[in-house]
C-alpha cells in the first residue's frame, strides 16, 4: 500500500476537534507516493495517519494490547502516531517489542524468577506463561523493517557494530517525549526521555534537540553495548512457515494482480496468501479521477483565491501574511502544495498573502 508522504492532513473527527497531522519539521519528499515500509523507516507521520484512517484505531488498539500494552487505549486515529490520553510505560513498550523479537510470542515481564531458603531449597519459582499473538512470519517482516530503521532510517545512531539489531524511534508533538526501543536476538530495551509529571517541551541537550533518533538512540546504544558483551551475536532467522496474508488488487479485464494504493477502490481489493518473497511487487497505476487538480491561486486577490479553492472542496486553507513589495496588498504570493497536481481535499492548503 502506498500513500502520499507530503503536506499537512486535516481529518474531521466526530465528537472531537479536527486532527491535524504533519511531518517532523514539515519535511517533504520528492516522490508523491511512499510505501508503508519506507514510511516506517523514515518516520513519516503523514503516511501513518492515512494508514490508521484506512484500518481504524480500534484494530491497532487490539493488536497493541495483545502484544503487551496493558494501558487502556482508546481507538482514536491519533493512536497510530502514539497519540494517547494516558501514556504507556517503557516496560509496556519493551514487552510489545520483545513480542516482535521473539517472532510473535508474548512473554510477560517478571522481576523475581525464584525464591530460595538459606540452603538453596526453592520455596517458590516463577512459571512462565507465553502466548503466540502474531504470526511468526509477520513478526519477522517487522524485524526486517526495523533493521532498516537502524541501517538507513531515523535510528542510525543506535546501530550496534558487532551484532544484528532492530528498533524504532519515536517523538511526540512539541518534542515532549522522545523514545527509542530496540532489540537483538537475546535482549530488548526501551529508552524514554521526558518529564514524568507533565507534558513539557524539552530544550536542547548538548546543543541537540531531544528526538527519538538522537539522545534516546545513543543511550540505548551505550547500554546495549555493555549489556550484550557476553551474549552471543546471532542473526534473526526467517521462520519455516513463510505464508503471509497480503492485500492485493486485480485488473477485472486482464486478471493481473498488483499492490493496491490509496486510490484503488475497496471492491477491487482482496486478501490472499503468498509465500514470503513471491508476493506481487507491481504497484497499481495511480488514477485519481476524483482527486481535483490543485489550481494556481497565486498573484490574485485573496478573496478570489479563497472562492476558487472553496468551490473545489478545499475547506482547510491557511492564509499566512508575508510582506512582498512586488505584488499589491491583499494579493496572494505563493502556495503550498504547488499547483497542477492532484491534491486530496483533506489536505491543508497554505497560501501566503501580502498584507
Amino acid at each position: 500500500m502506498t500513500f502520499n508522504p507530503n503536506g499537512t492532513l486535516i481529518y474531521d473527527i466526530v465528537g472531537s476537534k479536527p486532527w491535524e497531522v504533519s511531518n517532523y519539521k514539515d519535511s517533504s519528499f520528492e516522490a508523491n507516493e511512499m510505501t508503508i515500509i519506507d514510511g516506517t523507516i523514515r518516520s513519516v507521520n503523514v503516511v501513518y495517519a492515512q494508514l490508521i484512517m484506512r484500518i481504524g484505531g480500534y484494530s491497532v488498539s487490539k493488536i497493541a494490547n495483545d502484544m503487551g500494552i496493558e494501558t487502556p487505549l482508546e481507538g482514536y486515529p491519533a493512536i497510530g502516531l502514539g497519540g494517547l490520553t494516558t501514556g504507556v510505560s517503557p516496560l509496556e513498550v519493551c514487552t510489545a517489542f520483545s513480542t516482535i523479537a521473539d517472532y510473535g510470542v508474548r512473554h510477560n515481564p517478571v522481576a523475581i524468577l525464584k525464591i530460595t531458603d538459606k540452603d538453596g531449597k526453592v520455596i517458590e519459582e516463577y512459571k512462565e506463561e507465553s502466548k503466540q499473538v502474531l504470526k511468526p512470519i509477520n513478526a519477522y517482516r517487522m524485524i526486517e523493517i526495523m533493521q532498516q530503521v537502524m541501517l538507513r532510517g531515523t535510528g542510525t545512531k543506535a546501530r550496534l557494530d558487532d551484532r544484528p539489531c532492530a528498533g524504532k524511534t519515536g517523538t511526540t508533538q512539541e518534542v515532549e517525549n522522545a523514545w527509542f526501543t530496540g532489540f537483538t536476538t537475546n535482549l530488548c530495551a526501551s529508552v524514554w526521555m521526558g518529564y514524568p509529571e507533565v507534558n513539557k517541551k524539552m530544550g536542547l541537550i548538548h546543543d541537540m534537540v531531544v528526538v527519538g533518533g538522537a539522545h534516546p538512540a545513543m543511550i540505548w546504544k551505550l547500554f546495549m553495548e555493555r549489556a550484550t558483551i557476553n551474549l552471543p551475536a546471532e542473526d534473526f532467522v526467517r521462520p519455516e512457515d513463510t505464508v503471509i496474508d497480503l492485500q492485493i488488487a486485480s485488473n477485472p479485464e486482464t486478471g493481473e494482480i498488483f499492490v493496491p494504493n490509496r486510490f484503488t477502490p475497496f471492491d477491487q481489493i482482496s486478501t490472499k496468501e503468498f509465500r514470503y518473497g513471491s508476493e506481487p511487487t507491481v504497484q497499481a497505476s495511480i488514477k485519481p479521477e476524483d482527486i481535483p487538480i490543485l489550481p494556481n491561486v497565486t498573484l490574485m486577490p485573496m478573496l478570489e483565491a479563497n472562492n476558487i479553492l472553496y468551490q473545489l472542496g478545499y475547506t482547510h486553507v491557511e492564509y499566512i501574511n508575508e510582506r512582498y513589495a512586488e505584488v499589491p496588498s491583499g494579493y496572494t504570493i505563493r502556495q503550498e502544495p504547488m499547483w497542477d497536481q492532484p491534491v486530496e481535499r483533506i489536505r491543508k492548503i497554505k497560501v501566503w498573502v501580502n498584507p
